[in-house]
């Protein structure tokens, strides 16, 4: 209002506000990857105006603004990007060749805040080898005493097969289920690993006081500059098959890239068995006994293929069996032998005879009536 002589004038001022927009860092920051590898999520900026609605239409430049010295191959899916009805613009990394920070910029010319800045990170792009030395062992103890213990020999290489050190890596153990002659429906579910040697929490089922294995084996090793795996006393971590035969499978994962994996088949068996039910002796023997009494596990089935044999067993009860059918006329009913790998027959401890004088393919049971002239 300005004074012109006695007479008042008011001027109509009107202001523009120009509405505020913030950018934020929505999600996908902080992701980690093996080198060349596309991160798993997307990196996603918001805009929002001053009411904290959410602003479509704001334009967002992405670019990648640091990488580590010697990178190659990194890129952006999107580098000029619109955000849409929920405020939003994305845009997808992949990592370069080298391990180290990626730092990725978005932009945004109409906030407030004019940048953001995501940081990323590259391990090195890891491959793992591994062999068991041994690749087949014995059943432990079979002499009561005796582990049949592997060595697990593990490397890490990057993508130009140099020596990767420093990355710590997590060892398991599974048993290969129905594996050694566990075979039966429903039974070998009940088939257990073995223990990694240093495992205290471990023990071998079967064994004095372990009737299961409440929590799988593990071990931890870490590569040293040559790419080997060691243990923190020293060494490459060892492991003590089962008390069964059969088959169990070693697998190491890399602790930062649990993706990043390798495994080795470990074969659990008594050397040079044999089906002694596929030998043809005309009649001179029948394999007997009753299979429903003796189950492997309560409420489970029986092994359907217990009849493997030694050769020094195989040559002697032929020799008998010959004997005593020369003499009597009457076939020889055999029954257990060993299971096809040799090992422990009583996975849940329940018999009363545990059938331990089995395990090697070297006893053979003859069911003939005690007190027979037969078994005379």
């Amino acid at each position: 209002m300005s004074p012109t002589g006695n007479t008042c004038q008011l001027l109509d001022i009107q202001l523009t506000l120009t509405a505020v927009s913030s950018l934020a860092i929505g999600s996908g920051n902080n992701q980690q990857a093996p080198a060349t590898r596309t991160l798993a999520q997307p990196l996603v900026v918001t805009v929002t105006d001053g009411s904290g609605n959410p602003k479509s239409g704001v334009p967002i430049t992405f670019s990648i603004a640091a990488i580590p010295p010697g990178a190659t191959g990194q890129n952006l899916s999107v580098s000029n990007a619109m955000t849409d009805s929920a405020g939003t613009a994305s845009t997808v990394l992949t990592l370069g060749s080298a391990p180290g920070s990626y730092h990725v910029t978005a932009f945004c010319s109409q906030c407030t805040l004019g940048s953001v800045t995501f940081s990323e990170t590259a391990t090195p792009n890891v491959t793992l080898t591994m062999k068991l030395n041994p690749a087949q062992v014995g059943p432990s103890k079979l002499d009561g005493k005796t582990f049949g213990t592997t060595t697990v020999i593990l490397h890490a290489a990057d993508g130009q097969n140099n020596p990767v050190a420093n990355q710590a890596v997590n060892l398991t153990a599974q048993a290969v289920l129905k594996s050694g002659g566990h075979d039966g429906p429903n039974h070998g579910a009940n088939r257990s690993a073995g223990c990694f040697v240093g495992d205290s929490s471990c023990c071998l089922v079967g064994d004095i006081g372990c009737s299961a294995q409440t929590t799988a084996t593990t071990s931890t090793c870490t590569t040293n500059s040559n790419g080997d795996c060691v243990l923190p006393t020293g060494g490459a971590p060892t492991y003590n098959a089962s008390l069964l035969g059969g088959q169990e499978t070693i697998t190491a994962a890399l602790t930062a890239s649990p993706s990043v994996t390798a495994n080795a088949a470990l074969t659990v068996a008594v050397p040079l068995l044999q089906d002694f039910s596929q030998i043809p002796l005309n009649g001179t023997w029948t394999l007997k006994g009753n299979p429903t009494t003796f189950r492997a596990c309560p409420g489970q089935t029986f092994h359907p293929s217990s009849h493997w044999i030694g050769q020094d067993a195989e040559i002697r009860i032929l020799s008998a069996i010959f004997g005593y059918f020369m003499s009597t006329g009457q076939p020889v009913p055999l029954n257990d032998m060993s299971l096809p790998s040799g090992g422990l027959f009583d996975i849940c401890g329940h018999w009363v005879k545990p059938h331990t004088c089995h395990r090697t393919g070297a006893s053979v049971d003859v069911n003939l009536p005690l007190g027979s002239s037969e078994a005379k």
